[in-house]
């Protein structure tokens, strides 16, 4: 058969398209505009002020430095930690150094429209910026605001990032969206001819079995047709035969 082949790889490709179904959503919720931002972003070493950063300077609010300092204020423990208040958010990422006696967070608050994985993503890239920046002797990282100077600004051009990143995954996302709905059509297609394949293989199967058919049938009436014209020369001779065996005897008694 021509198309039990690809028949087979098409059946598994569908098969293989719902399992995926699931993830195909979750990437498509992804992909849904971007709103909100990082609002305010710091770092603390000790509980000591280091560094902070605002999104802009309009932005400044009592809101979030009172969710910012509450979050900060919290028992650090390993992993993730998380504080809600009204349309904000905040998430604080703790590194336990030198054996646990050093303590440095990296906090942002952020509007509760941004997606979570982009603010954990940001504060995960600004740890390991900081990272080598406190076992810098020289720099002496241990007042309050003393790394201000040196990476305020980095911190602020890592909250626009995470934004534009949200931006281009966006992107990225409607593209692979696009890119499933022509694979589905494609794949559609494909199905569609297997299918008209196999309705000419069906036919074709069909008209060779009504060949197949006519000819037994022929065969059989051309049989039939024999025996019937054997049947009657059998019978035309027993009847001559016959009649000959009774004439005979009597013109010979007439004679």
């Amino acid at each position: 058969r021509r198309t039990s082949g690809r028949t087979g790889v098409r059946a598994s490709s569908t098969s293989g398209e719902r399992e995926k179904g699931g993830a195909h959503r979750a990437q498509r919720a992804m992909a849904a505009p971007v709103q909100g931002a990082i609002l305010y972003a710091a770092i603390h070493r000790d509980g000591v002020l280091l560094c902070e950063a605002w999104a802009s300077i309009d932005v400044s609010s009592t809101a979030i430095l009172r969710l910012a300092t509450k979050l900060q204020g919290r028992r650090t423990s390993p992993g993730w930690d998380s504080l809600a208040q009204g349309v904000l958010r905040g998430h604080k990422l703790p590194m336990l150094l030198h054996s646990g006696a050093t303590t440095v967070t990296v906090l942002a608050v952020y509007e509760d429209a941004f997606p979570t994985h982009l603010v954990k993503g940001f504060l995960e890239k600004a740890a390991m910026m900081f990272r080598p920046m406190v076992d810098e002797e020289s720099l002496a990282l241990t007042a309050h605001l003393s790394a201000q100077v040196i990476f305020a600004a980095t911190l602020k051009q890592r909250m626009h990032q995470a934004k534009s990143m949200g931006a281009l995954a966006l992107v990225s996302a409607r593209v692979d969206e696009v890119k499933e709905i022509m694979h589905v059509n494609i794949e559609t297609m494909l199905e569609q001819h297997d299918r008209i394949e196999l309705l000419q293989d069906k036919t074709q199967e069909l008209n060779i079995a009504a060949r197949q058919f006519k000819k037994a049938a022929t065969s059989a009436r051309r049989f039939h047709y024999w025996n019937q014209a054997k049947l009657g020369l059998a019978v035309g001779t027993a009847a001559t035969v016959l009649t000959a065996a009774i004439i005979t005897p009597i013109i010979i008694a007439v004679i």
